[in-house]
Order: C-alpha cells, then sequence, then structure tokens
C-alpha cells in the first residue's frame, strides 16, 4: 500500500514535467514599405445571422459596410425569422417574400450579393414543429426551396429596390441548411 502511495504521486509530476510547454514570444517584423503582391480579396464576405427575428439588421448599417466592399453577405434564419412561408384557409403553402426581400435590399445597397443560406426549417412545414426539425413532407420543402431560388435568380426578379440591371441575377449563392452534417436538420 505505501508503494502505491509514493507511485501515484511520482507518476503524476513526472507526466507534469514531460508535458510543461513554455510560451517563446513571437518575432514579427512587419515593412510596409515593401509590395509583396496584390492582397487576395477572399475575405470580402460578411455574415449576417438573423440574431433578432423581425429586425432589419443591416438597415442602419449599409453606408459603413459598404466601405467595405464587400462581395457576399451570408444571410441566415430566411425561413423561419422572415416568415417566407404560411399556408392559406386550403392549406396549400402561401409564399411572401416581402420581409425577406428589404433585408436582401440592403445586402444589394451595400454593393454585396446575398449568400442565402436555406434554413431554417419554417414551422408550417417542420414535422415537430422546431426550427431544426426534418419537414414533414419533403415536396413542400422542395418547393419552398424552388419557390426562393426563382424569386431570387429569376430573369424576371424585380425586388422593391430596383432592378440593378443583372448585378443580382448571377452569382448568387445558396447553401442548403446550416451545418447539414449535424444529426438535428439544422
Amino acid at each position: 500500500m505505501a508503494v502505491l502511495v509514493v507511485a501515484v504521486p511520482a507518476i503524476f509530476y513526472s507526466f507534469q514535467a514531460f508535458s510543461r510547454a513554455s510560451a517563446i514570444k513571437a518575432n514579427i517584423v512587419v515593412d510596409i514599405t515593401k509590395t509583396t503582391g496584390p492582397f487576395p480579396d477572399r475575405w470580402k464576405a460578411l455574415a449576417q445571422g438573423g440574431e433578432e427575428s423581425g429586425v432589419r439588421m443591416l438597415e442602419n448599417v449599409v453606408s459603413k459596410i459598404s466601405g467595405l466592399y464587400p462581395k457576399y453577405i451570408r444571410l441566415d434564419h430566411i425561413y423561419d425569422f422572415y416568415e417566407v412561408v404560411t399556408r392559406d384557409s386550403s392549406n396549400n403553402l402561401k409564399f411572401d417574400f416581402s420581409k425577406l426581400d428589404k433585408t436582401v435590399c440592403d445586402i444589394y445597397n451595400t454593393g454585396a450579393k446575398p449568400f442565402f443560406s436555406l434554413g431554417y426549417m419554417p414551422q408550417t412545414i417542420s414535422e415537430d414543429g422546431s426550427l431544426i426539425g426534418k419537414p414533414k413532407n419533403w415536396n413542400e420543402w422542395t418547393f419552398l426551396v424552388q419557390k426562393t431560388v426563382e424569386h431570387y435568380s429569376s430573369k424576371n426578379t424585380v425586388l422593391p429596390c430596383g432592378a440593378m440591371e443583372n448585378f443580382w441575377k448571377t452569382n448568387i449563392y445558396y447553401e442548403v441548411w446550416n451545418e447539414p452534417d449535424l444529426e438535428s436538420f439544422g
């Protein structure tokens, strides 16, 4: 028993001795007089995660964001926060993009294009009523995605902020769901 009492602390401290890392200060030197080439602009994408339902979070910062010259702004929660789909009195799907259009116009007014995250699940078609539930009818989910893409990428698309020529009709990206690798549908 005495050997065990001595051996356990000795093993513990020997692991600590071998695993201790020491910090080394980095020596970073930046010479601002040298040009090494163009700075890649892959960073020119922003995300707007829809953190507050019913609020146009970009509305008051469009001019500030435009000064960053973003190429894309990712937009999340388009189906649950913007109430894009409901049902009519006959239980058919009914689409209303007007709330989402306002935020999309804010994105265009920054000079960027939208990058849509097609989610979260609207309660209207959710199997369990949650925003991470699967659709109770996959055909309705497919139809919702189809209507969204048609609304924002069609040659006939006109938004409340104007037609903006062909700027917004091409190279619009759509992400199918947020974190689709999770067990839940969101």
